[in-house]
């Protein structure tokens, strides 16, 4: 069970019904992460390693993107008009480890609203 639930958190392949526990557990699992990445970075960590992880984190992120999409190629369902990673969500996430290269305030700005906007729309 455990592991189907797993599964469909990550892959998203059924539908996830809002405030159940594959919703809710990825949710839950990405606020702790994030807490103790910075909490970690913030007592542990210097300013490079700091540099370093951020660029790890982006680097991820975008991966997860790339990793999906080369899964469901080898499923054999991949859909080109409905699959590319052309909807801002997936643009962004491509976009992140620019981001984390240059660290260019004007950039953090663009992406966090335009995931704010993002987030709030899917919602």
């Amino acid at each position: 069970m455990m592991s189907l639930i797993l599964y469909n958190a990550i892959f998203l392949f059924s539908g996830v019904a809002l405030g159940s526990l594959e919703h809710m557990l990825p949710i839950l699992l990405a606020v702790l992460l994030s807490v103790f990445i910075i909490k970690y970075a913030n007592k542990k960590l210097s300013k490079k390693q700091q540099e370093a992880t951020f660029q790890i984190l982006g680097w991820l992120i975008s991966a997860t993107v790339f990793v999906f999409h080369i899964y469901k190629i080898f499923q054999g369902n991949y859909n080109l008009t409905t699959d590319l990673p052309l909807y801002l969500c997936s643009i962004l996430a491509l976009l992140i480890p620019i981001f984390t290269h240059f660290i260019k305030y004007w950039m953090y700005e663009i992406l966090l609203f335009w995931i704010i906007a993002g987030t709030l729309q899917e919602l």
